[in-house]
């Protein structure tokens, strides 16, 4: 039963072989579109979860655009303003 459907597979690529090419290399794409987008998507997600104590970690992002200067993520600036 299997032989029967990879022989019609067969001659349906030989018969339509422009048509095949152009579906097997688009499901080629779609499919790896796909893996790209899972694997930024579980980069995304886990990128704070690295370490047990995430609750009690603070994120800093330095920058150097004109004079040193220290930008800090929401948590941070809410516990600075709190103590001042």
């Amino acid at each position: 039963m299997i032989l029967d459907y990879v022989i019609v597979l067969f001659r349906h690529l030989k018969k339509h072989s422009s048509i095949a090419v152009v579906n097997i290399v688009s499901y080629g794409f779609g499919i790896a579109a796909c893996l790209i987008l899972i694997q930024y998507i579980y980069y995304e997600t886990s990128y704070d979860n690295f370490t047990r104590a995430m609750k009690t970690s603070i994120a800093l992002r330095l920058t150097t655009t004109t004079a040193a200067s220290v930008k800090a993520r929401r948590p941070l600036r809410t516990f600075l303003l709190e103590r001042n």
